[in-house]
């Protein structure tokens, strides 16, 4: 019987990189999920965006083939108490920006691509992810599987370093970081398209973002915090 994938979810808000650490965590024996929440809503979905059903996550994680795999999406925010619950040995990590950072960095990303910016009611979603998220910090799991960091401390080799050992172990027991491909990556700055996810009448997105993209049966290519209370610190 094969030892199943060590898995992680990254938690964060829409703008807080996901997509950038989605691409530094496909490497070696690591692999990551960028969204897998939006692959769960079928067309006969709930008509308010929510997943049909939730990804089988030790199915896709066994899928990737790999000894590690991370599951990055906004959307966890949400549905991080199901997924806990459904893979008990999972670890969480937390990337943290406030609520108003990432809401003005959106309004920024749709304004270079010629599209409104968010309206009040879809502009105070993120801060109900914001408080969502404190629910999972503060959640009670063990501080074995609980990690945070600032969004900010990716633009140092000590975050990115951090990041790639939390999602692969912890220090001496993780494979080792390739530094020239995280430099290469901290230089590209990859992130997410986001015309992609606004429909064509042109309105502004709900922020889950769930339910755009259709379905897939295989793993996608690579697309690319607070001060410490509880938890493992990884900054």
């Amino acid at each position: 019987m094969s030892i199943p994938p060590q898995i992680t979810f990254l938690a964060c808000l829409p703008r807080s990189r996901s997509a950038w650490c989605a691409n530094l965590l496909t490497h070696g024996p690591s692999f990551a999920y960028h969204e897998p929440l939006r692959w769960a809503v079928q067309d006969s979905g709930p008509a308010d965006g929510t997943p049909a059903q939730v990804p089988n996550w030790l199915e896709l994680a066994r899928l990737a083939g790999t000894e590690y795999v991370t599951f990055c999406d906004t959307a966890f925010a949400y549905y991080w108490k199901r997924a806990m619950e459904s893979v008990p040995k999972a670890r969480a990590l937390i990337l943290w920006q406030g609520a108003e950072v990432s809401r003005l960095d959106w309004n920024k990303a749709v304004a270079k691509a010629g599209q409104p910016s968010l309206h009040n009611e879809l502009g105070n979603e993120f801060y109900h992810m914001e408080r969502e998220l404190r629910q999972l910090e503060e959640y009670g799991l063990p501080a074995s599987r609980v990690g945070h960091m600032r969004v900010k401390s990716l633009d140092r080799m000590s975050g990115v370093q951090a990041l790639w050992e939390f999602c692969t172990g912890y220090g001496p027991f993780s494979p080792k970081l390739d530094l020239r491909r995280a430099r290469m990556l901290m230089d590209l700055d990859i992130q997410a398209i986001l015309p992609r996810y606004i429909d064509d009448s042109g309105a502004a997105p709900k922020v889950r973002m769930i339910g755009d993209v259709a379905p897939s049966p295989q793993p996608s290519p690579p697309v690319g915090a607070r001060e410490k209370t509880k938890g493992v610190p990884c900054h």
